[in-house]
Order: structure tokens, then C-alpha cells, then sequence
């Protein structure tokens, strides 16, 4: 079942979008903010992707705008479902900084728990060393 949306809003107030597009935004909030989802951003097809179990995300830039789609599998209804949801730049750009943001503190999450991993690791052999020498 595919169902596309094609209203567009004209400015870059939330309050311009329809309920369709709030709601697809919802969905996107809450996914990239989950920390179990998984974020991938190709920066050559400069797509943006998100997977969470059986659903998934992709924001695809166009010439005035972009598309979100979400698509997975409804288990209870045993249906697969397909959205496409248009923004425009405004919303876009919101969409792409927010995704980095959370991309951008998911890396320096794991580089300060491999710099905590790299200090206790030489401190401990530091001090084997230092039990050596006695």
C-alpha cells in the first residue's frame, strides 16, 4: 500500500504543516532519537537513513525540498506500508542538522569510551611496570 502526500507548506512554521506531515515528523524525531536505531548517512547520495526494527527511514533531498519516506511492516495488520511525505527546504535543513547532531553525539559518546578504555589500559600497564621495578 503506497500513499503519497503532496501538500506542501510554503513557509518554515510548524504550524504551516499539515497533520500528515507533523506526524511523519513526529516519527522521525522520535526514531533519531532513539538510541537503538540505526543511523547511517551515505555523504555522497547525501541520503539520510534510519532503521528501527521493521521500520524504516530515508530523507531523500529533491530540487525544493525533500521526501521522507517511511515504510516497514505492520505485524499486527500483516500489511507492509510505504509513506511519502513532502517538506520543504526549511523543514529539511531542520531535519538533516537534528540527524547529524544526534549522529555527531553518538561518535563522541564512542570516542570518549575509547579514551576511557586507552587511560585505565595504560595506566594498568604503567602500573605493572612500576610493580616490576620494585
Amino acid at each position: 500500500m503506497i500513499i503519497s502526500i503532496s501538500k506542501k507548506a510554503n513557509s518554515g512554521y510548524d504550524s504551516d504543516l499539515t497533520h500528515i506531515q507533523k506526524t511523519a515528523m513526529a516519527i522521525f524525531n522520535k526514531l533519531v532519537r532513539d538510541g537503538d536505531a540505526e543511523l547511517l548517512y551515505p555523504p555522497l547520495s547525501d541520503k539520510l537513513l534510519i532503521q528501527k526494527d521493521n521500520i524504516f527511514l530515508s530523507i531523500n533531498k529533491s530540487s525544493n525540498g525533500c521526501i521522507l519516506n517511511i515504510s516497514g511492516v505492520d505485524d499486527v495488520a500483516k500489511m507492509n506500508y510505504h509513506y511519502d511525505v513532502w517538506f520543504n527546504d526549511y523543514f529539511y535543513h531542520k531535519m538533516k542538522v537534528r540527524f547529524i547532531k544526534c549522529v555527531d553525539k553518538r561518535r563522541t559518546d564512542v570516542e570518549t569510551e575509547l579514551i576511557n578504555r586507552d587511560k585505565e589500559s595504560l595506566d594498568k600497564i604503567l602500573k605493572d611496570i612500576n610493580k616490576n621495578d620494585n
